[in-house]
């Protein structure tokens, strides 16, 4: 509580009318009133310090203060009223207790009666010639005008009181000044004015030594960009703000930012740490008797429990919030729960009080002119709505969020309202225009994701994880359309995010550079959508400068009325150009979706015709009920051809599940899984691939599907082998992916064969490297000149020296940890001991530039991420191809010691024939299925213990089982 000269609060004030209709309290003997007081003080003391002064008025006005700073509004009203009928007479101390009432009738949504007490205690203030109270009866007036939706009055109010403050040189005032002015700027809409507003205040509350002041200005900082959905800066604000309440001992401010944190957390998907920050702002919510941030926590914890699927707690926790809310009562806090009621009440399918809660809670946020609640509440309204089949009710809901969110500021909103209009038009049968406002969406989701580079990387992926579906559905309908280039192009979006999750900070990785195209039918579509929307913003500045002008002249005031008509023409414009778009691109027809018009989509055709070898581009894409396949070919006069298969993605994740659990056991056999797969997978395509006269397989993988390694399919004929090469094609390695083949390989290798670091012996990695390097003309052994570092050898700072140097391929044959999660979770074993992870080799000095091939013959090197799905399945080939390296070869599972140096051996045998790195690795995987031609199994695993392969004695004289060879895949430059 700031205090002027005279002990006055500087905040808020009250009305000019009497008398004041105090109630019954007015009736109570002003004794019993004392008492009460008193006896409330006594048992309360624990919440504030004592009264500094006898005065009975003083005391009221404490207990007052103190019920007013719990949250307990009522409580407040009473202890300030009875104040002021003792006060009567003291002007001082009537006009302080007037500008209190003022302040929690603002706070309890009674704003005429909060404006009748401001206006009074302006009177007063002004009678008795004390600027800090004017000051503060200003304040007031100008949060009641801003709830009332008066900006122009707000403005004047606050800026009269800025001015007072000023005179007087009261830096916190000001800053509290400064701090109300942002949020009217705020509520405009004008986010950039308010951020510059905050900073202002930021600025002054710290000059003033006031880090109270200062906190409350973090924390609406943090709240703005939350809004703006800029969340790294928003909780490095909302941090800075809790480090402050927590030095000042103040238990309700944490409770408050603790709730804002909760709320920032859910927004990224993160629901542990949400719960963990919910239950202690509801603890010291409860301990410091806030009941306002008490209520706030109830409501953020149903918010998550509903994210959960834990529906009945949600609505518990809703209803206890609702029930305090109302009681003391909180208008814009009310209509919040309620809007969170309607919402689960819509999940619960109880459609009847979804729609009264949404509508309930519109009437209220409308009432107190609370334009990002009436955004939020149209957005709900129109989700319903699409829900119930009341497609025209639905599209207006999220016109109207849409025409409210207003310019860029807003991005949530906006992406929001976009992908509603798109699922309207979509359920309509109107296909093009619901691919129009898909992109919209997406293209604005892509900007937000720009903003959370400097987020830890599971809070990206958390803040993706429930936006997912946006893109899909994007890619859905575009495929149902043929247009296949741009399906393409959405889902490279989402893998490229993936790529640039786990290597965060590469430009080249980061999704930002990507955007959704729009068709020459589409452009101007999206031009006229921005025209209205920069009218919107035009008018809604102009409007917004024009009304801070005090006194308005007769021109002014003609002016507003007209800019007021203007502004709902340009609201209207949006729907006009709804109706317009579903016309225009019904007529276009699908012939205007053709492939041959996508000249300005990256192709791949010609890539394809370079790279030769029966090159194809095979991607595929999972979604509910079916699996897609896009096939390229090298002729670019050949469209994009599309199939489908009828598998369903929970029956496909289960057949790969099942399909993985045998290719690891050598024991099992996993041809039922390999030749349904097969069905799935290559089936539909297998005429295509015969007419294309495919060789090389560039396969393009989504979701689980990376966990499966395709060389293994079967069908009556053989494996997929003997027919084509495979390959993985990731973002990573597509700069090198054209890039010529080096004849000649000078080789390093590097590795650990003894016990080191509680990992257990490799013994067949000193003969794996001997029989790859040559390491003189006289070496007996050895397909390539080169060195070879084993063992206390191969340290970290050996491997940088190596890849400093002019070595076509590095060979590192080892334990590899894969821990998911994080780059820093996941590790090479150097021969010293040493822990060499991901993330050290990524931002360290590990240049893989230049090199032709990374081996790595070791452990799950293939896989990444922490998704159980397969994301990020790139991993150390991604960080390795980003950072130069040409090739990568990598394993999906713990491989054999034995039977690995035996592969990597006839792999590099294969190769220095002539072969290309895709057939060399190809013809090593056929020479395993002859198991006559390899010695027995040493079954010493590299990243695991031992294989007990007397389980299963027919396997253990040959490598025929895929467990040894269908591991290894190859990503990036094949030739």
């Amino acid at each position: 509580m700031t205090r002027g000269s005279s002990g006055a609060w500087i905040g808020i004030v009250r009305p000019a009318t009497a008398p004041i209709p105090f109630g019954a309290a007015l009736a109570w003997p002003r004794v019993w009133l004392a008492i009460v007081a008193l006896v409330w003080l006594l048992a309360g003391c624990v919440h504030g310090p004592e009264p500094v002064t006898g005065d009975p008025w003083a005391r009221h006005e404490e207990a007052g203060q103190i019920a007013f700073d719990a949250g307990r509004y009522r409580d407040a009203e009473r202890f300030w009223r009875s104040g002021l009928d003792l006060a009567s007479g003291e002007m001082v101390h009537e006009t302080r207790l007037l500008v209190s009432l003022a302040r929690v009738a603002e706070s309890m949504g009674q704003y005429d009666q909060a404006r009748r007490y401001a206006a009074q205690a302006l009177e007063e203030a002004h009678a008795i010639a004390d600027p800090v109270l004017e000051a503060a009866a200003l304040r007031v007036l100008g949060l009641v005008a801003r709830r009332l939706g008066e900006p122009s009055a707000a403005f004047d109010y606050l800026r009269r009181s800025r001015a007072l403050v000023q005179r007087l040189g009261r830096l916190a005032e000001e800053a509290e000044t400064v701090r109300y002015l942002a949020l009217v700027h705020q509520d405009l809409g004008e986010d950039a004015e308010a951020e510059r507003l905050y900073r202002q205040a930021l600025a002054l509350s710290r000059d003033a030594g006031d880090p109270s002041g200062e906190a409350r200005v973090l924390n609406a900082l943090g709240g703005l960009h939350r809004l703006r959905a800029e969340y790294a800066d928003a909780l490095t604000r909302y941090r800075e703000s809790l480090a402050r309440r927590e030095d000042l001992g103040d238990r309700a401010g944490q409770a408050l930012v603790l709730g804002n944190l909760c709320l920032l957390y859910q927004n990224l998907q993160d629901h542990t740490t949400a719960i963990d920050h919910c239950e202690r702002s509801l603890a010291l919510a409860r301990a410091s008797g806030s009941r306002s941030v008490e209520a706030n926590a109830h409501n953020n914890l149903g918010i998550i429990y509903q994210a959960r699927g834990e529906y009945r707690r949600a609505l518990a926790a809703y209803r206890r919030s609702l029930r305090i809310k109302e009681g003391l009562p909180d208008p814009p806090g009310a209509a919040r729960t309620l809007n969170n009621i309607g919402e689960l009440e819509r999940r619960l399918g109880r459609t009847e009080r979804a729609l009264a809660a949404h509508q309930r809670a519109l009437q209220l946020r409308e009432e107190i002119a609370d334009r990002p609640g009436q955004i939020s509440s149209h957005q709900n309204l129109g989700v319903l709505s699409l829900q119930l089949g009341q497609y025209d009710e639905a599209r207006d809901h999220f016109l109207r969020a849409l025409t409210l969110a207003g310019g860029d500021g807003r991005a949530e909103a906006v992406w929001r309202a976009l992908d509603g209009l798109a699922q309207v038009h979509a359920a309509t049968g109107a296909q093009p225009s619901a691919i129009f406002f898909g992109k919209l969406a997406v293209n604005r989701l892509q900007g937000i994701r720009r903003g959370l580079s400097a987020l830890d990387p599971s809070l990206r992926a958390g803040f993706l994880a429930d936006k997912e579906g946006v893109y899909r559905r994007l890619a859905g309908l575009l495929i149902d359309a043929g247009r296949f280039a741009e399906a393409q192009q959405v889902l490279a979006m989402l893998k490229e995010d993936e790529y640039f999750e786990f290597l965060r900070g590469v430009p080249d990785a980061d999704p930002r550079s990507t955007r959704a195209s729009l068709t020459l039918a589409e452009a101007p579509s999206w031009e006229r959508y921005q025209a209205i929307q920069s009218q919107v913003v035009a008018l809604g500045r102009e409007f917004s400068e024009l009304i801070r002008e005090e006194p308005l002249t007769p021109a002014d005031e003609a002016r507003l009325e007209r800019l007021e008509g203007e502004l709902d023409l340009a609201a209207r414009g949006f729907r006009v150009l709804v109706e317009d778009l579903r016309a225009a691109l019904a007529s276009e027809g699908r012939s205007e979706f053709s492939d041959a018009d996508w000249r300005f989509l990256p192709g791949f055709s010609g890539t394809l015709a370079q790279l030769g070898h029966g090159a194809v581009l095979l991607h595929y894409f999972v979604t509910e009920d079916r699996l897609r396949l896009l096939l390229t070919g090298p002729d670019a006069n050949t469209p994009v051809l599309h199939r489908e298969s009828p598998v369903a993605r929970a029956e496909l994740n289960r057949l790969i599940w099942s399909y993985r659990a045998k290719l690891v056991d050598p024991c099992q056999d996993p041809a039922p899984e390999a030749q349904a797969l097969h069905r799935h997978l290559i089936g539909p395509v297998a005429e295509d691939l015969r007419a294309y006269g495919a060789k090389t397989l560039m396969v393009y993988l989504d979701q689980s599907l990376r966990y499966v390694p395709l060389a293994a399919l079967q069908d009556d004929d053989g494996f997929l082998i003997d027919d084509y090469a495979v390959v993985i094609y990731t973002a990573a390695g597509k700069v090198n992916l054209l890039s010529p083949p080096v004849l000649g390989w000078r080789v390093a290798g590097l590795g650990t064969s003894a016990a080191v670091g509680g990992f257990s012996p490799l013994p067949a990695v000193r003969d794996e490297l001997d029989a790859i390097v040559k390491l003189d003309p006289t070496d007996p052994r050895g397909v390539w000149p080169g060195v070879i570092f084993v063992d206390e050898a191969f340290t970290a700072q050996r491997l940088q020296r190596v890849l400093n140097s002019d070595y076509q391929v590095v060979h590192l044959a080892s334990h590899f940890h894969f821990g998911p999660g994080s780059a820093a979770e996941s590790y090479l074993l150097t021969g010293d001991g040493e822990r060499l992870d991901l993330q050290r080799m990524k931002l360290g000095r590990y240049p893989f530039t230049g090199l032709e091939l990374l081996a790595l013959s070791a452990c799950e090197t293939g896989l990444g991420g922490a998704a159980g799905d397969g994301r990020e399945i790139e991993s150390f080939g991604a960080i390795a191809q980003d950072k130069g390296a040409k090739a990568v070869i990598a394993t999906l599972w713990k491989v054999p010691d034995r039977s690995t140096a035996d592969f990597m051996e006839q792999f590099h045998v294969n190769r220095h024939a002539g072969l290309t790195k895709a057939e060399a690795l190809r013809r090593t995987q056929l020479a395993f299925l002859r198991p006559d031609q390899h010695g027995p199994l040493d079954s010493v695993d590299r990243g695991v213990a031992r294989l007990e392969d007397d389980r299963c004695p027919s396997q253990a004289s040959g490598y025929a089982h895929p467990y040894h060879w269908a591991p290894f895949i190859l990503m990036g430059n094949w030739l």
